[in-house]
């Protein structure tokens, strides 16, 4: 669970929230843009979060939630959308990044709506052309449960899980 936010942004308004939902031509889920309101972007503590059958691992990092307004530009979600828009398939805001350069998108426009809000990990070294959803893993059903499921890395437990995987191939 989200304990921590440090190196913020600077405060936004209402203002600034529907300025980017009219550029984007949706309305963002509530808890988003309370998050926004009141950090916009910046690090978590804890950083990690689960990924689904995600063969590399079974969790990422996040090194950034984005906002507006920052001084870098990549910083920013209106410029990670503009700049990563057609390179997903479908509809996604790049919310957050990791140390990689890989992103956690939020669905913005769903199915009838039983999709909208989603959390998904795009792995960027498995990108396609055209994009598909080959290199898109899911992590939470909403922005709220992305945060719920923020959590310390347990070294124990990954050292015990990599000496399992080792003693799994010598057999």
């Amino acid at each position: 669970m989200l304990e921590n936010m440090t190196e913020t942004g600077i405060q936004l308004a209402e203002r600034d929230i529907v300025a980017l939902e009219n550029s984007l031509g949706v309305r963002l889920p509530s808890s988003y843009r309370s998050f926004l309101l009141k950090y916009n972007g910046g690090r978590p503590t804890p950083e990690y979060f689960p990924i689904q059958n995600y063969a590399p691992s079974d969790f990422g990092g996040i090194q950034l939630f984005f906002g507006l307004k920052w001084k870098i530009k990549s910083c920013n979600l209106d410029w990670e959308y503009s700049t990563m828009s057609g390179r997903f398939p479908g509809d996604f805001l790049p919310i957050a990044g990791d140390d990689t350069g890989n992103l956690l998108c939020m669905k913005l426009k769903g199915g009838q709506g039983t999709d909208e809000g989603v959390i998904l990990y795009w792995d960027h070294e498995d990108e396609h052309s055209p994009p598909t959803h080959d290199n898109l893993f899911f992590v939470a059903r909403s922005f709220e449960a992305l945060l719920e499921s923020l959590h310390h890395r347990d070294m124990k437990l990954e050292i015990a899980k990599a000496q399992a995987k080792a003693q799994r191939r010598l057999n």
